[in-house]
């Protein structure tokens, strides 16, 4: 995945982090992708006085969140390519325009490194796509 996402900065284009954790426990890790901390849509809780509290600050980056998050954050502009490895991000893969990736391996493997929740995403975008990797 680094790999992809440099050759994409290295070709201009501004690459997200769309997560359903809390963005700021995300930031650190997207400083190794060189992905800045405006370009990183979590969760996020107001702050006040210089306390973080527990109201929510924006949209729930879960399922159809995350696609909210991102559109928010782009100015409404939908992704060209999305990712994603679990069953929450089945909206945001369906948001792309042009190139989705899943990991497609899932479908032949199983062993102790592959989580549930990517199983789920599997069997969930082949259901929906007939198996098919790629959309135009």
């Amino acid at each position: 995945m680094h790999t992809l996402i440099t050759h994409l900065q290295n070709k201009g284009v501004k690459t997200y982090i769309v997560t359903a954790s809390v963005k700021w426990a995300v930031e650190g890790a997207a400083k190794l992708y060189n992905i800045p901390e405006d370009q990183v849509v979590g969760v996020t809780t107001k702050v006040v006085d210089g306390l973080i509290t527990d109201q929510q600050d924006g949209p729930v980056t879960w399922k159809q969140g995350k696609v909210e998050g991102l559109m928010q954050a782009t100015k409404r502009q939908a992704p060209f390519f999305a990712a994603g490895n679990s069953s929450g991000d089945i909206y945001l893969l369906e948001a792309a325009t042009r190139i989705i990736a899943w990991p497609f391996r899932l479908l032949s493997e199983k062993d102790h490194r592959i989580f549930e929740s990517e199983v789920e995403l599997a069997k969930l975008w082949k259901a929906k796509i007939g198996g098919c990797m790629t959309t135009a």
